[in-house]
């Protein structure tokens, strides 16, 4: 409570129906407490109260500490310092070192309001011990009344109802000798039936067996632990009293012993954490148990509105999840127009149709077992992939003839395509379930045949779907759609009557959907695409063609649609899956087309386009009639730039700093919640690699960072390596710059951000060259038309990407080499001749846009027309260069074996390589894990 004037407090309490309260000294905070718990204040502070609680409901006492912070940053280090001295003793306290956790909330957002201005000042926040006493807790945000701040209503139980727990096959029973001895034995005892209903008879089978096996050979592993210290403790007492060989081999064993437990409650943790960044070792079941609890917390389902109500019973939250998406996922009766015969024309061969239904390979189907992540989460059967990557061998017969069964039209059997759902928050503090989304658990089983279809689907995806479409389909890329949106955003300002608008279309979307870890319902769906199975993206991108193909129509048939950009190639939308923008001019007859047409798509398809999330964006030389117009007829928000696309902001203008604002935030917000003091050295520097150092990269490759950005998130990295966080303070033994190096360079194998973003701007320039993408197509047609990109002039008019091109043309080009095919490619600019482009090493006052194939005649080259204008040692040179005819140029990367761009590959051949020292690389050899190397 915050009085901030004197006032009766035991009166307050007895109104409030506590039996006593307690203020400190500033008087800004009251402190209340009930019949059933004592208080003991600890510490009392201007700017904190910190307080002792016991009570008969609870295993053990508790602290907590409230907090009323003072605006000024000296003032506010007089509370740190408090909190630092605070002795919080063996029990649970509210507040931690590090790694606090937000208690998250219900209801309104905001938690302060003054005039216009909202903020969510107020919050509650808890440690791991916290968590471990009270598992389940709820803050609620209660209604504004006479204050400008929210009430804080804090529930929370230290007893949860224990659940039923599934069967989940453990990662450390691979481990055990055992393990394939006793699947093998189980696996060929005879079974009734035959392909995909034998498989499943066989996997129940052995479920049930390996749950007995688990407990007569594992047990408890927490418990095993426990005895396996008390043993080797007694063998360390036995040893120090007489040190004989007896002894020592007991203490030896022992010692084994507990090395081997210690690894399964390893293993144990780290699935149930999820992490996959540790795979190298990082052997700290504290750290995986902390995130375990984080994971629960957060995921626990409090209270939902549904129907107009608010339900915090737990069976009325179950039955009120079974009963939303029941009625969300089953087919409505509908009747849709017939689709148009005209979009729904493909570029298939009838090889290309074939290799669709051929049955499968034995071959093809280990290819799709082992293309499954072993790390994902198993479906409602509970064998994970890595069963079927450990124990192949065994059950590869059994497999194949359930995925050839499959292919032979045989309906697959119930325990195949059932389907266990998860739901994941869309927003911070979700309030009904339309602000969840659904991710699908499937089995194995069944990824494997839809993995192989996926497979096969992804040879033939690039005929059929429209080049606007990247999302999904082999060999386009997510970046070259948000490039592709940046230039014609560049372009977004016209000087025609009627002004270029950008529409960005949200997808409303249903899918299938456990709660609070339990299965609250079985529900049959007949609609939807389950996001989580590895068909699903493939059949969507076929889905969604309709709708590309449809635009081409509409915008053919009325050329006054068309955006207004310079360049030869017209593009009028850009799809990533169901992430839609389109592109046209703001004439009112233009927006109704578009209008009827989006109204006919949702007719025919059933997927529904959200007005109300749905959003675009005019130039400024768009008058308010024309914005208006918009609005009128399609109804949607008018938003300004910059907007997010695909997780890129879409910009104009030379200012860039502040656009990676959100990313360096949310670097910061993970760390804040990583339990820093349970990670070593080495389990830092794992994570920096595998996550930290990837969150970053995908603005990287789209937008070129100032260097203030790359210094500051380098920093971040840092100080997280060092242990460096909020206002403690470590000694940084070394400079970042110094561990972007190779261990045998006395680095840290860590790559710099400013080595990343050259090396993504040369994968930039070689997409552009090889011209492998409607991006690099539109940009030739605007920039290059009758020039050679490597000859194309610096303008500050040009986009911000095709400058950055610019900028690292010279150097990309120096490992670009050409092998000839067709022979379209530049005979001076390319370099095909082997050494240089030729324009390099023959010198002319002029040099004519000329293809390599103009010096060709049936299929050979053409001696006489090659020495009128090439020196007589170059041209016997060219002459022995082979041609490939009937095939394709093809653009090679030289510092690659196998010809094709690697990132990696680009930041070794432009980065600065320090002195090696082979005794580096031997004392830090790959094999230790990083918690011992980075010790050492």
């Amino acid at each position: 409570m915050e009085p901030m004037v004197p006032l009766d407090g035991r009166f307050m309490a007895r109104r409030l129906g506590f039996l006593d309260v307690v203020s400190n000294c500033g008087n800004q905070i009251c402190f209340f407490w009930g019949l059933d718990v004592r208080c003991q204040v600890l510490v009392d502070h201007e700017q904190l109260l910190h307080v002792w609680l016991e009570s008969n409901k609870w295993p053990k006492p508790l602290f907590v500490t409230a907090v009323y912070a003072k605006c000024d940053t000296v003032e506010r280090r007089e509370l740190w310092d408090a909190l630092r001295t605070a002795s919080v003793g063996a029990s649970p306290w509210i507040v931690g070192d590090c790694a606090l956790v937000d208690a998250g909330y219900v209801g309104s957002p905001y938690t302060w309001y003054s005039c216009r201005l909202r903020q969510r000042l107020d919050r509650v926040l808890i440690s791991s011990c916290w968590m471990t006493v009270f598992p389940k807790m709820q803050v609620a945000h209660l209604e504004l009344s006479q204050s400008d701040h929210r009430g804080l209503l804090v529930e929370a139980e230290c007893t949860v109802e224990q659940k039923v727990s599934s069967f989940r096959f453990q990662q450390m029973w691979t481990t055990h000798f055992e393990f394939l001895g006793v699947v093998r034995q189980n696996w060929q005892y005879p079974t009734v039936g035959s392909g995909m209903m034998r498989l499943q008879q066989k996997l129940t089978r052995l479920k049930h067996y390996l749950k007995e096996w688990n407990k007569t050979v594992f047990g408890n592993v927490f418990d095993n632990v426990a005895a396996a210290e008390r043993g080797l403790k007694e063998a360390n007492e036995a040893y120090d009293q007489d040190p004989c060989d007896r002894t020592l081999v007991e203490r030896n064993r022992c010692s084994a012993e507990l090395v081997r437990v210690l690894a399964q409650e390893e293993a144990f943790w780290r699935q149930k954490a999820g992490i996959r960044w540790a795979k190298d070792g990082e052997r700290n079941t504290r750290y995986f148990h902390s995130l375990v609890q984080k994971r629960r917390f957060r995921g626990t389902i409090f209270g939902i509105q549904h129907e107009g109500e608010y339900l915090t019973d737990p069976i009325a939250i179950k039955d009120s999840a079974a009963s939303f998406f029941q009625r969300l996922l089953t087919a409505e009766p509908v009747f849709p127009e017939e689709m148009d015969g005209e979009h729904s024309e493909d570029g298939l061969t009838d090889e290309d149709r074939r290799s669709l239904c051929v049955m499968p390979t034995l071959e093809e189907v280990w290819e799709a077992v082992f293309s499954i992540d072993p790390d994902s989460v198993a479906g409602p059967n509970g064998f994970g992939a890595i069963f079927f990557h450990t124990c192949w061998e065994i059950i590869a017969e059994d497999v194949f003839g359930a995925v050839t069964e499959f292919f032979h039209g045989e309906k697959m059997p119930k325990g195949f395509t059932t389907t266990t759902i998860s739901l994941i928050p869309k927003t911070a503090s979700p309030t009904c379930w339309s602000e969840y989304r659904p991710i699908s658990l499937c089995n194995v089983t069944n990824k494997i045949c839809t993995k192989l279809m996926t497979i096969r689907l992804g040879h033939v995806l690039p005929k059929v779907i429209s080049l606007s479409q990247s999302g999904f389909v082999p060999g386009r890329l997510l970046s070259d759609n948000v490039l592709l949106a940046q230039e014609l955003i560049h372009s977004l300002e016209s000087r025609r009557p009627d002004a270029n608008v950008v529409f960005k279309l949200d997808m409303a979307k249903a899918y299938d959907r456990v709660m609070n870890g339990e299965h609250p319902g079985f529900f049959h769906s007949t609609r939807g695409l389950r996001q989580g199975d590895p068909l699903s993206p493939a059949l969507f991108v076929l889905a969604a063609d309709y709708l590309s193909r449809g635009l081409e129509r509409l915008f053919t048939a009325n050329p006054t649609m068309f955006y207004q950009a310079p360049g030869l190639i017209r593009v009028f939308h850009l799809s990533y899956a169901d992430d839609l923008m389109i592109f046209t001019t703001t004439c009112r007859q233009n927006m109704e087309l578009l209008r009827y047409f989006l109204r006919a798509y949702e007719r025919v398809w059933g997927q529904l386009i959200n007005g109300s999330k749905s959003s675009f964006i005019v130039g400024r030389q768009a008058s308010s009639l024309q914005t208006q117009a918009v609005q009128d007829v399609l109804g949607y928000q008018l938003k300004h730039l910059p907007i997010t696309y695909l997780g890129v902001p879409l910009y104009k203008g030379n200012r860039r700093a502040y656009l990676f604002d959100p990313i360096i935030s949310r670097l910061r917000d993970l760390l804040q919640g990583l339990a820093m003091t349970n990670l070593s050295h080495g389990g830092r520097l794992a994570l920096i690699r595998s996550m930290l150092q990837a969150t970053p990269l995908h603005l990287l490759q789209v937008i070129h960072p100032p260097k203030s950005v790359l210094i500051t998130i380098e920093r971040i990295f840092n100080g997280f390596f060092w242990g460096s966080y909020n206002r403690h303070k470590h000694i940084h033994w070394s400079s970042w710059a110094k561990a972007c190096f190779s261990v045998a360079e006395s680095g840290l194998v860590v790559r710099s951000l400013a080595g990343y973003v050259r090396a993504f701007s040369m994968k930039l320039w070689w997409r552009f060259r090889g011209k492998s993408s409607l991006w690099s197509e539109y940009l030739h047609g605007h920039y290059c038309r009758n020039l050679h990109p490597t000859i194309v002039p610096y303008n500050c008019n040009h986009s911000s990407v095709c400058n950055r091109l610019c900028r690292i043309r010279d150097v990309a080009e120096h490992f670009i080499f050409w092998t000839l095919g067709e022979g379209s490619v530049s005979f001076w600019h390319d370099n095909w001749f082997g050494e240089k482009p030729l324009a390099q090493l023959v010198h002319r006052d002029t040099y004519i846009m000329e293809s390599v194939r103009y010096y060709w005649h049936e299929g050979e080259w053409n001696v006489p027309r090659i020495l009128r204008i090439i020196p007589m040692p170059f041209a016997q040179t060219i002459c022995q260069i082979p041609i490939a005819a009937g095939q394709g140029d093809r653009i090679v990367w030289t510092e690659s074996s196998t010809g094709d761009f690697s990132t990696i590959s680009a930041w070794e051949a432009i980065r600065q390589a320090s002195p090696r020292r082979q005794l580096l690389a031997d004392v830090w050899h790959r094999s230790l894990r990083p918690t011992i190397s980075v010790f050492l």
